[in-house]
């Protein structure tokens, strides 16, 4: 959620500010990459009041998005928004978004000065700008990044482009998808900012993906046993996988015990609407800072064996 923790006020001012995702829910994510939805651009709703001298007019409005220091990107309001804003204050001195709507696009090209491969945050802050030359900033705190999917293991042809695709993860959920190889296709994983995506369990944070191995809609008790080696060869990584059991798996999954000690049937969970592909939800501390080496192809282990090496967990360094 964004919180306003710093306003920096003369005779001008911004307050009310609460920026939102494509759903409307608090916007805790930014899709920062380059990609080809809603022409181009990642979209960020809200609401928010300028307050200025009534004698003056608003003349620009912008969102800034910092990486550490440096602004990577700035988001203009839609034209349709512009005509409302860019306005004398009037007698009341004031200038409003009260109804939440689309506030800001930001043009994804602009997403090329973005580290695409480190888990991280960016700072998002609104520039106030007057006829007159008045200006102020408003801190409008972080957000999680989220980086686009794009390697050609991607099955299915509708890429959800309503919701600003359906191919958005944290930049270690992207590496691990591509790090696994072939063996495995990869359809949802979350859409632009995050937040609700429809038709899903899930796939709100970043974290999830779902996927699919050439054998798997037998469902057999080979494929359940085949989903316990791919979570043990993947040390602390894996928090949950969704399936449609069959007698099969279930028999196959009954008393077993993961290497890291987790019950099996903790992990792999009975889910409705599972049965053509499987749901991973992805335990983020350990995919941000786990090494993954390329995989090496294996008729065994589905190509997971060059990923059971140890798991070491370091700090990343990344903002908090």
């Amino acid at each position: 959620m964004i919180i306003v923790d710093k306003v920096i006020t003369t005779s001008l001012s911004i307050t009310d500010i609460a920026l939102a995702d494509i759903d409307g829910d608090p916007l805790r994510f930014l899709s920062a990459s380059p990609h080809p939805y809603f022409d181009c651009n990642t979209r960020v709703h809200g609401t928010l009041s300028v307050h200025g001298a009534v004698d003056d007019n608003l003349a620009d409005l912008q969102l800034e998005v910092l990486q550490g220091s440096v602004v990577v990107a700035v988001g203009k309001p839609p034209a349709g928004l512009q005509a409302s804003l860019f306005k004398p204050f009037g007698s009341a001195g004031l200038v409003a978004v009260t109804t939440k709507q689309l506030l800001f696009n930001i043009l994804s090209n602009q997403f090329t000065a973005v580290d695409q491969v480190t888990d991280g945050r960016l700072r998002l802050r609104i520039r106030a700008t007057t006829g007159k030359g008045a200006q102020v900033v408003a801190d409008c705190g972080s957000v999680i990044k989220l980086v686009l999917f794009t390697g050609s293991n991607h099955f299915g042809s509708n890429r959800d482009p309503e919701f600003g695709g359906d191919a958005w993860a944290v930049p270690q959920v992207v590496k691990l998808a591509k790090a696994v190889g072939d063996s495995f296709q990869w359809n949802d994983f979350s859409n632009m900012n995050g937040g609700f995506f429809v038709d899903h369990k899930g796939h709100s944070e970043g974290l999830s993906i779902d996927g699919l191995f050439a054998g798997y809609t037998s469902r057999s008790a080979a494929v359940a046993q085949q989903m316990i080696n791919q979570i043990n060869s993947l040390p602390s990584m894996i928090r949950m996988v969704y399936v449609t059991l069959t007698s099969a798996h279930q028999g196959a999954i009954a008393g077993k015990t993961l290497d890291d000690g987790r019950r099996v049937t903790d992990v792999i969970i009975d889910t409705p609407g599972h049965s053509d592909h499987f749901h991973w939800e992805i335990n983020a501390p350990a995919v941000a800072t786990v090494s993954l080496p390329p995989a090496t192809p294996c008729p065994i282990c589905q190509g997971f064996n060059a990923l059971g090496g140890a798991c070491k967990i370091v700090p990343d360094g990344t903002e908090c």
